[in-house]
């Protein structure tokens, strides 16, 4: 077996675990604990080119998980991860040619009015970095997109929003931007075509997405909006675009987004997450390059002759 494959599966277990302890006393705190575990899934095949450490005690006895592991791993295999890694790349590639289509398909919104609000709103959320609004016609809803570029796409009836709904709305796609959110969910589709066989890096990714969505809602309350209101904004645009799959406000997590808006987070100290996050990296480096040191092996059974010749030595040698 592939050891890429062997720890790769046993890390993403520990992360699952490690995630869901957290989640369950705030769910906003596990976000970056959820990223960092998907950059060290990202990172684990370049791990695995670091020198082995023989340091684990070894045993006579092997385990059938340990001999799996040590069993190379037939050429079918591999070929088979290949193409499904290159299924996936495809996929990812697609992903960027259609960025690229929205942007060719859309024009930039001049609207003063609204661009003086984008000012007051990137102020609110301190951040001074540029960002281009652009209507995208056939777009259900308002979606933050580009790593270097940072563009916000709106739907074609943004013109029908009322002066509440638009500031929370700008409010929230720029938090993405402030977050980093397009760079993770591309680093996230990369780890997935690397680990496509796993459906916990699949459940990494997609928690990721829900997370950030959640960080972003919390951003927009701590801006001055009103929980209550700013659910009544989430369901009215998900109301407008139920068959969508829009970021600001998809059907599919609407509810766990209210849900979340209502709850009461318990603070969890900050050491603990470090704490928590330091366990991942170490366990990480640990399955990549820490390895059961050699076994010197059974002592040789003695033969016929060592036998007679220890039979006729003189055990005092000194009394001769």
């Amino acid at each position: 077996m592939n050891p890429l494959f062997f720890y790769a599966c046993i890390f993403s277990l520990l992360a699952f675990i490690a995630i869901g302890l957290i989640d369950r006393f705030n769910s906003v705190s596990s976000h970056n604990l959820t990223r960092l575990s998907v950059l060290l899934l990202l990172c684990m095949p370049l791990f695995l080119l670091l020198p082995e450490w023989y340091v684990l005690p070894s045993s006579h006895y092997v385990s059938p998980v340990q001999e799996a592991v040590k069993q190379s791993s037939p050429p079918w295999i591999l070929w088979l991860w290949l193409s499904g890694a290159v299924l996936c790349i495809i996929r990812v590639a697609s992903s960027i040619w259609q960025l690229r289509h929205w942007q060719n398909n859309s024009h930039i919104i001049v609207d003063q009015d609204v661009l003086d609000l984008i000012e007051e709103c990137k102020l609110k959320q301190h951040v001074k970095s540029d960002l281009t609004l652009r209507e995208l016609h056939h777009q259900a809803g308002p979606v933050a997109c580009g790593i270097f570029s940072r563009i916000i796409y709106f739907p074609p009836d943004w013109r029908k929003w009322n002066q509440q709904t638009l500031t929370a709305v700008i409010l929230h796609e720029i938090g993405h931007h402030s977050n980093h959110d397009p760079l993770w969910r591309f680093l996230s589709l990369i780890a997935r075509s690397i680990h496509w066989y796993n459906p916990l890096v699949f459940w990494l990714s997609k928690k990721l997405h829900g997370q950030s969505e959640m960080v972003c809602d919390a951003r927009v309350i701590s801006s001055g909006f009103r929980k209550d209101t700013y659910a009544h904004i989430l369901c009215d645009l998900a109301a407008h675009a139920p068959h969508s799959a829009m970021a600001m406000a998809s059907p599919s997590g609407l509810e766990m987004r209210v849900r979340e808006l209502g709850v009461v987070h318990r603070h969890l100290p900050r050491w603990i997450l470090m704490t928590v996050m330091i366990v991942l990296l170490l366990g990480a480096l640990a399955f990549s390059i820490l390895r059961p040191a050699n076994d010197p092996g059974s002592p040789l059974s003695p033969t016929r002759e060592d036998i007679e010749l220890r039979r006729e030595a003189n055990p005092f040698p000194a009394d001769r």
